[in-house]
């Protein structure tokens, strides 16, 4: 618990950040689709757009720092196959986060 946020049991939940893990599945969907060559031209661009949003929301509990770390440790799209814009703000968010939860260093 820190001085923003009082709720103790906050970091123990996690459907508060539902939004990120909702954004991560239609990642994954639209990944699939744009694969396959189906609407190409509309794909691509949304799944850069939810890829972004996802590397730039701050996570809000523990579902949060999970779905962002799970992107930035994916195989095919992560930090493993070159650094994207926004993968060091991501870690930087997941810090922020783990940091506001107190506790040891």
């Amino acid at each position: 618990m820190s001085a923003g946020n009082r709720d103790p049991f906050a970091f123990a939940r996690d459907d508060a950040d539902d939004g990120l893990v909702r954004l991560e599945q239609e990642l994954a969907r639209l990944k699939v689709i744009a694969e396959r060559g189906e609407d190409e031209d509309e794909e691509w661009p949304a799944f850069f757009a939810v890829d972004r949003q996802i590397l730039t929301t701050p996570p809000t509990s523990m579902a949060g720092v999970k779905a962002k770390l799970r992107r930035l440790l994916d195989p095919e799209i992560g930090i493993e196959i070159g650094g994207g814009d926004n993968d060091v703000l991501a870690l930087q968010q997941i810090l922020a986060f783990l940091d506001s939860q107190g506790g040891a260093s």
